[in-house]
Protein backbone atom coordinates (compact mmCIF):
# COMPACT_ATOMS: atom_id res chain seq x y z
CA UNK A 1 0.00 0.00 0.00
CA UNK A 2 1.43 3.36 -0.96
CA UNK A 3 1.24 6.65 0.91
CA UNK A 4 -0.87 8.06 -1.91
CA UNK A 5 -3.53 5.38 -1.42
CA UNK A 6 -3.58 5.95 2.36
CA UNK A 7 -4.14 9.70 2.01
CA UNK A 8 -6.34 9.62 -1.08
CA UNK A 9 -9.40 11.35 0.42
CA UNK A 10 -7.71 13.02 3.38
CA UNK A 11 -6.39 16.55 3.36
CA UNK A 12 -2.65 16.77 3.78
CA UNK A 13 -1.65 19.13 6.56
CA UNK A 14 1.65 20.33 7.93
CA UNK A 15 0.12 20.77 11.38
CA UNK A 16 1.89 18.73 14.03
CA UNK A 17 -0.04 16.68 16.57
CA UNK A 18 -0.15 18.10 20.11
CA UNK A 19 2.97 17.60 22.18
CA UNK A 20 3.10 16.05 25.64
CA UNK A 21 3.32 19.54 27.14
CA UNK A 22 0.30 20.68 25.08
CA UNK A 23 -1.69 17.86 26.66
CA UNK A 24 -0.65 18.89 30.18
CA UNK A 25 2.40 16.66 30.62
CA UNK A 26 5.00 17.69 33.16
CA UNK A 27 2.60 20.23 34.68
CA UNK A 28 0.86 17.71 36.90
CA UNK A 29 -2.48 18.79 35.44
CA UNK A 30 -3.34 15.72 33.39
CA UNK A 31 -7.04 14.85 33.25
CA UNK A 32 -8.26 11.76 35.09
CA UNK A 33 -7.88 8.65 32.97
CA UNK A 34 -11.32 7.22 32.15
CA UNK A 35 -9.91 3.71 31.59
CA UNK A 36 -10.39 1.63 34.72
CA UNK A 37 -8.37 -1.37 33.58
CA UNK A 38 -9.92 -4.49 35.05
CA UNK A 39 -11.47 -2.61 37.96
CA UNK A 40 -15.22 -2.04 37.98
CA UNK A 41 -16.53 1.49 37.63
CA UNK A 42 -17.89 2.84 40.90
CA UNK A 43 -20.35 5.61 41.72
CA UNK A 44 -17.57 8.21 41.75
CA UNK A 45 -16.67 7.12 38.17
CA UNK A 46 -20.20 7.62 36.83
CA UNK A 47 -19.12 10.61 34.70
CA UNK A 48 -16.77 8.32 32.77
CA UNK A 49 -19.29 5.49 32.37
CA UNK A 50 -21.24 5.80 29.13
CA UNK A 51 -22.60 3.75 26.26
CA UNK A 52 -25.15 1.75 28.24
CA UNK A 53 -27.87 4.38 28.55
CA UNK A 54 -30.66 2.18 27.13
CA UNK A 55 -29.72 -0.74 29.37
CA UNK A 56 -29.50 1.53 32.42
CA UNK A 57 -32.94 2.95 31.60
CA UNK A 58 -34.38 -0.56 31.45
CA UNK A 59 -32.70 -1.41 34.78
CA UNK A 60 -34.14 1.73 36.39
CA UNK A 61 -37.60 0.79 35.11
CA UNK A 62 -37.20 -2.77 36.37
CA UNK A 63 -35.90 -1.60 39.77
CA UNK A 64 -38.83 0.78 40.16
CA UNK A 65 -41.40 -1.94 39.45
CA UNK A 66 -39.85 -5.08 40.97
CA UNK A 67 -38.61 -5.89 44.48
CA UNK A 68 -35.59 -7.76 43.07
CA UNK A 69 -33.72 -7.31 39.80
CA UNK A 70 -30.97 -9.77 38.87
CA UNK A 71 -28.14 -8.59 36.62
CA UNK A 72 -26.70 -11.70 35.01
CA UNK A 73 -23.84 -11.94 32.54
CA UNK A 74 -20.46 -13.39 31.79
CA UNK A 75 -17.48 -12.65 33.99
CA UNK A 76 -15.97 -9.30 33.03
CA UNK A 77 -18.99 -8.14 31.03
CA UNK A 78 -19.60 -5.06 33.19
CA UNK A 79 -22.33 -6.14 35.61
CA UNK A 80 -20.84 -4.38 38.61
CA UNK A 81 -20.01 -1.29 36.56
CA UNK A 82 -23.53 -0.93 35.17
CA UNK A 83 -25.00 -1.25 38.67
CA UNK A 84 -22.54 0.99 40.55
CA UNK A 85 -21.81 3.64 37.89
CA UNK A 86 -25.11 3.44 36.01
CA UNK A 87 -28.11 2.19 37.97
CA UNK A 88 -27.34 3.62 41.42
CA UNK A 89 -26.45 7.16 40.21
CA UNK A 90 -29.62 7.15 38.03
CA UNK A 91 -31.80 6.10 40.95
CA UNK A 92 -30.14 8.71 43.20
CA UNK A 93 -30.67 11.44 40.60
CA UNK A 94 -34.37 10.63 40.41
CA UNK A 95 -34.69 10.44 44.20
CA UNK A 96 -35.54 6.73 44.17
CA UNK A 97 -32.74 5.64 46.53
Amino acid sequence: MSLASCTKNRPITSELPPSWEDLGGLSGELPDCPYQGLSAFRQENADFFFGREKFIASLVSAANSNPLVAVIGASGSGKSSVVFAGLIPSLEASGDV
